[in-house]
C-alpha cells in the first residue's frame, strides 16, 4: 500500500538565493520523504550529497513559473553526474507529489546511489511575494556511469 506523502507548509520571507533555516527545514523534510519512499518500496538506501548547482536548476524552473518539471542529464556546474531530477514548487501539488514518488521509486532507477536537494527562493507572476522551488536530483554510482559511457578510441 502506498503511503501518502505529507508535506508541512513552511513559509517565511528570505532574500533571493539565500540559504535560511527554513530552507534547511525544507531540505530535511524532502530528504526524509525520499528515504521513507525508498524504504516503503524496499529499495536500496541512497547517500545524500550536496550539489550546489542544483539550486540553479531550481531557479531555472522558477523563472519559467512552472509548478513542477522533470529535468534530466547533467546540470551545468555539477560534478556528480546527475541522472534525473524533479523540481517542484513547495509545498508540492498532488501531481508534483505523484511525480516525486515516481522518480524516487521507479525500478529503472535501482542503479541510483545518491541524491541531493536544492532550493531556489524566487518571485514569479503567480508568486509575486516569493516562493520556494525545490530540486531533487538523483545520481548514478561511478561504476554505473562508467558502464553507460560509450568507449572512444
Amino acid at each position: 500500500m502506498l503511503r501518502t506523502l505529507v508535506f508541512v507548509f513552511v513559509s517565511a520571507w528570505a532574500g533571493f538565493g539565500q540559504q535560511t533555516s527554513v530552507h534547511s527545514d525544507i531540505v530535511g523534510e524532502v530528504a526524509a520523504t525520499i528515504r521513507q519512499l525508498r524504504e516503503t518500496y524496499r529499495l536500496p538506501k541512497l547517500k545524500q550529497i550536496e550539489d550546489k548547482s542544483l539550486s540553479a536548476e531550481a531557479c531555472r524552473v522558477a523563472a519559467e513559473d512552472a509548478e513542477w518539471a522533470i529535468v534530466g542529464g547533467s546540470t551545468p556546474g555539477s560534478k556528480w553526474g546527475e541522472d534525473h531530477a524533479i523540481v517542484f514548487l513547495y509545498p508540492p501539488s498532488p501531481e508534483a507529489q505523484k511525480q516525486l514518488e515516481r522518480v524516487t521509486t521507479d525500478d529503472r532507477y535501482n542503479r541510483i546511489k545518491r541524491f541531493s536537494v536544492g532550493i531556489c527562493r524566487a518571485t514569479s507572476d503567480h508568486h509575486p511575494q516569493g516562493a520556494d522551488w525545490v530540486g531533487v536530483a538523483f545520481y548514478r554510482g561511478a561504476f554505473e556511469a562508467a558502464l553507460e559511457k560509450p568507449n572512444s578510441f
